[in-house]
């Protein structure tokens, strides 16, 4: 008897584009990760804990953190990180509440991000944005 496929859906969603540094008019790569899940009183904050070396990037969630600023909103639970000096083939890892490790990586170069390896395991999505790339050509 075939082993049960997981269906279970992704539970956060990893987002990484370029963006232009208003403060230093550079260019740089935004990541964000952030819940799948909707929360309908506060968007709460992803309490993350970081570790860099190089070119990869690891992720560990430790859970969620009341907004600063407690305005009522539903939104997603995320954190933002900017990094000015990644090139080549990033390795991201997001490491979530329950232990599961994820991995994936993605190719930036000046003038592209692309997807180098899907994320390992389904409680990730990883999505590119090209939107400032698309900006930055029709100029």
């Amino acid at each position: 008897m075939p082993a049960a496929k997981n269906t279970a859906p992704p539970e956060y969603r990893l987002l990484v584009s370029r963006q232009l540094n208003e403060r230093l008019q550079t260019p740089t790569l935004r990541i964000v990760l952030e819940t799948e899940q909707l929360f309908a009183s506060f968007r709460y904050e992803l309490s993350v804990e970081e570790h860099r070396e190089r070119n990869m990037l690891r992720f560990r969630i430790l859970g969620l953190r009341a907004p600063q600023i407690s305005l009522a909103g539903a939104g997603n639970a995320s954190f933002m990180k900017e990094y000015d000096d990644l090139t080549g083939r990033c390795t991201i890892t997001v490491v979530g509440l329950d232990g599961t490790e994820t991995t994936c990586a993605v190719h930036v170069d000046p003038h592209s991000i692309r997807i180098a390896s899907r994320p390992s395991t389904p409680h990730v999505t990883l999505l590119i944005n090209h939107t400032h790339e698309q900006e930055r050509m029709k100029r």
